[in-house]
């Protein structure tokens, strides 16, 4: 057994201890490298191979990028908010101006302006969702193509003050109600007019978009009064609202940049230094006292770019060959872009900025607390990406080992299921997948209510100098604890489920099968369950109605409640099914299917008891037909010794007949009797031969050779063998073939008998002078063939008569004929897949044989 090492306990043992330890490991190390990256390092810098300072890092980039930017935008916000440097609130905010250039300038010329006071006190309430929607608006449309607005109450006391009248309503609040809920949409050609009876619009619906208005446009009570009044703004509300709106969110990001600039970018209170050139107006727009005079830019521009002592630095305007920076990977041509963006209402092409950073940062702002942060975690993160790719080699590693090994061990090759693998399916992953959502609830509470303790006390012990930030260590061994948990839990649930897999029972061992199953029971059993199926649902819902209307609420015991009466209705079904069971076992052996079984799965108590009595009620029963058809063997056998033991005197009868003819006796008496004892002896062994036939016919005791085989050509060689027989008495054979091939699948020698029996009959009993119709036809399925005659003899009983052992065609006459041909014939049609059939009215006699139609040829055997 040394080989199986791999698969034995110890080893699953310690597979499952390092994957599940290593899932603590991967999430405690991500969980530091997510701290590092958002702290104190980008993602580029943690993954590059080579530790750099944090000047040439692309962390200080991005963060020198982003002040950049801001820096921009801030001069842009100033440029926008002040008049002649001082801020303006009564400064006249055009609003298509602003929304597609980002442009105050005073000036209204797209129609709808407001206050920048009130836009930016509008702008708080509408961020914090105070006044987003307004009331609705009835847009009605005149008949040259142009609209006219109305709130909709004033809409509704035009109606009722009868200043307007609209077509075809049956009152003022039902149309109301039905224009605010969108019943009228445009185009619908509801009709208004006024007190003369002039038409005034050709349509009307609602505008469900209004903005709620704070304040009124400059120069308008409203909006509506501008778009009503305005050309411009006609047919344009949406537009409006949607460019308001937007306004209203960039105020509130520019405001930010204006107080940066104000506050963050203040000289003392940043390591970053910028310097705006206005050539047009020559102004000059910085944080730094000594480079407001607009005469030494240039020298300013020298001590930025040529003088900086190492200190990072841009240099930027509307050429990108005159754009120059120190930093790292710099990308000039988007610092370009936020210069073209953020030139205000200055053209680009006089604007010059520029920017600088002591990189000693002796001020502790953004710049000097990452570089902190940086400093302090980056050298750690060479040994966090080691540990945190080990834990990634061992968890893919033992992933793929417990998959391969799950459900086996090391004495055998067999699948191996335990407990858990044999609870349903979907209850196992709930079960696993609720303990582990408590669990980590449970941990999630701890930290909130001891974490902070946690993590100063850990930090305190391992290192005195470290802080209870996120990167303390009590945060860490909480995600390692995490780690552990998920990962155990996680082992749990897979490794049972490859092991469902393997043993082909994820479906089959499921809930949902079970259901299914029980489903389809359920409806294979529609006839027993449908009532219980309707009266239950309807008394449920009955009860739940009722339930609802007098308490208006769900409890959570209600719950139970509903389970309880689940399982019920669950439980009559079953009982209800149980009884159709039972039924259905007992109208099969009455039937006479004595081998029918009654299954007991699934059956309790005395349903159980009933269904094992009634099996073995079939049981005896099955007994009694046996030992009744061991006693049919009997006769058969006794009937095939006597005949055989008749046969062997019959022969020397027969033998010593023909002896005596051979002597030439000349006395007629003679003669005669000797006829009259060869014509009974041929008899009497044609009686003994059937009799042998009937016997293995009606026992199933004979072997068909079955064959393909053209019926046309056996009937044709039948009714030769018959030409004699039926010229003895006169009779005319009318025969009827099709032209195309009647193939049958029978055995051709008791095909043969068949019609010998069937043509016998007609010689035997047709009336003498009279015609016989032989006819053979054929369809898609079947091959036909039918044999017509009139009877010699009255018919005086009925076909199936005929059809049973010792009947001719009148008992009261001593013909020959043993009264087994057409008995025998009907046996062999029937067990060679045919159907025989017997039809009699008045003297007219026909025999009718059907079996189905065969294509391809085949030849095998088939024992009976």
């Amino acid at each position: 057994m040394n080989q199986a090492w791999y698969k034995n306990i110890w080893t699953k043992t310690i597979l499952l201890f390092l994957t599940v330890l290593s899932a603590g490991t991967v999430l405690a190390s991500s969980y530091m490298a997510a701290a590092m990256a958002y702290t104190s390092t980008s993602l580029k810098d943690f993954l590059r191979p080579k530790q750099e300072k944090y000047l040439e890092s692309a962390t200080f980039e991005a963060l020198f990028d982003s002040t950049v930017y801001n820096a921009l935008s801030g001069g842009q916000a100033k440029s926008n908010f002040e008049t002649n440097g001082v801020y303006d609130s009564d400064k006249l905010v055009d609003i298509a101006n602003y929304y597609e250039n980002n442009r105050i300038d005073g000036t209204n010329e797209g129609g709808v302006a407001y206050k920048l006071g009130e836009l930016l006190d509008w702008r708080k309430k509408y961020i914090n969702g105070d006044t987003r929607d307004g009331e609705p608006v009835v847009v009605c449309q005149k008949m040259d193509g142009s609209y006219y607005y109305y709130y909709i109450n004033d809409f509704r006391m035009k109606l009722e003050n009868h200043e307007l009248f609209v077509e075809d309503i049956s009152s003022i609040s039902t149309f109301i109600g039905d224009l605010k809920a969108g019943e009228y949409p445009s185009g619908c050609g509801k009709t208004i007019s006024d007190v003369a009876g002039n038409i005034l619009y050709v349509d009307c619906w609602t505008y469900s978009g209004m903005i709620g208005e704070q304040y009124a446009p400059e120069g308008a009570s409203s909006l509506l009064d501008i778009v009503n009044e305005d050309a411009r703004w006609n047919g344009q509300l949406q537009n409006l609202c949607i460019q308001l709106q937007s306004s209203l969110y960039a105020l509130n990001t520019d405001w930010e940049n204006y107080e940066n600039l104000s506050d963050l970018f203040k000289e003392g209170n940043t390591n970053f230094s910028y310097l705006w050139i206005d050539k047009k107006n020559q102004k000059i727009l910085t944080n730094r006292e000594e480079w407001k005079d607009y005469g030494d830019y240039k020298t300013y521009l020298n001590e930025i770019e040529k003088e900086n002592k190492g200190n990072p630095y841009c240099v930027l305007s509307n050429r990108l060959k005159d754009c120059k920076s120190n930093v790292a990977n710099a990308d000039l041509s988007v610092w370009k872009s936020y210069l073209q963006s953020n030139n205000g209402d200055v053209s680009a092409d006089d604007l010059i900025f520029a920017a600088t950073l002591d990189k000693e940062l002796p001020i502790q702002d953004a710049f000097y607390l990452e570089k902190e942060n940086y400093d302090k975690f980056n050298p750690n993160r060479a040994l966090l990406i080691v540990v945190w790719v080990l834990s990634i080699v061992v968890l893919v590693t033992g992933f793929v080992w417990l998959t391969l090994i799950a459900g086996r061990k090391e004495t055998d090759e067999e699948l191996h299921l335990n407990g858990f693998d044999k609870v349903p399916t979907e209850l196992a992953a709930a079960g696993v997948i609720a303990i582990w959502i408590a669990g980590s609830l449970l941990l999630i509470e701890f930290w909130w209510r001891a974490g902070d303790h946690v993590a100063d006390a850990v930090s305190y012990y391992f290192a005195t100098d470290m802080s209870a930030d996120v990167y303390s260590l009590g945060r860490v061994f909480w995600s390692f604890v995490t780690g552990l948990w998920t990962g155990a839990w996680f082992w749990i649930g897979y490794l049972s489920l490859v092991r469902r897999i393997k043993g082909k029972t994820l479906w089959t061992g499921s809930l949902a099968i079970r259901i299914l199953a029980f489903s389809r029971r359920v409806w294979d059993n529609r006839t027993a369950t449908a009532k219980i199926c309707v009266t239950g649902v309807s008394l449920m819902f009955l009860h739940w109605v009722i339930l609802l209307i007098y308490s208006g609420r769900i409890g959570k015991y209600y719950l139970v409640l509903l389970a309880a009466q689940i399982a019920l209705f669950v439980w009559l079904l079953k009982m209800a099914m149980a009884k159709d069971r039972l039924k259905k076992g007992i109208r099969e052996i009455a039937e006479g299917n004595l081998d029918y079984k009654i299954s007991e799965e699934g059956l309790k108590g005395d349903y159980q008891k009933i269904a094992s009595e009634i099996n073995h009620i079939g049981d005896g029963l099955q007994q009694a037909v046996e030992k009744s058809m061991k006693d049919e063997r009997l006769k058969t056998d006794l009937l095939a010794n006597v005949s055989h033991d008749i046969k062997t005197p019959l022969t020397s009868i027969i033998n010593y007949v023909d002896l005596l003819k051979r002597e030439n006796l000349e006395d007629p008496k003679v003669q005669n009797y000797l006829n009259i004892l060869e014509e009974k002896a041929q008899r009497l062994k044609q009686l003994t031969e059937d009799v042998v036939e009937a016997s293995k016919v009606s026992s199933g005791n004979i072997t068909l050779e079955c064959m393909d085989l053209n019926l046309s050509e056996l009937i044709l060689q039948t009714e030769g063998e018959f030409q004699e027989k039926f010229a003895a008495k006169k009779l005319e054979g009318v025969l009827h073939l099709p032209e195309e091939p009647a193939m049958v699948h029978v055995d051709g020698r008791r095909m043969w008998r068949i019609l010998e029996n069937i043509y016998n009959n007609a010689a035997k009993y047709a009336m003498p002078g009279t015609r016989v119709y032989e006819d053979l036809s054929v369809n898609e399925r079947q091959v036909i063939f039918s044999l017509k005659n009139v009877s010699e003899y009255p018919l005086n009983f009925s076909a199936d008569e005929l059809t049973e052992r010792f009947i001719r065609g009148d008992v009261s006459r001593s013909t020959e004929g043993s009264g087994l041909g057409l008995s025998i014939a009907k046996t062999l049609t029937t067990l060679q897949g045919g159907n025989f059939e017997l039809y009699l009215d008045g003297d007219l006699f026909r025999v009718t044989i059907t079996f189905p139609r065969v294509m391809p040829l085949q030849d095998e055997k088939c024992s009976i």
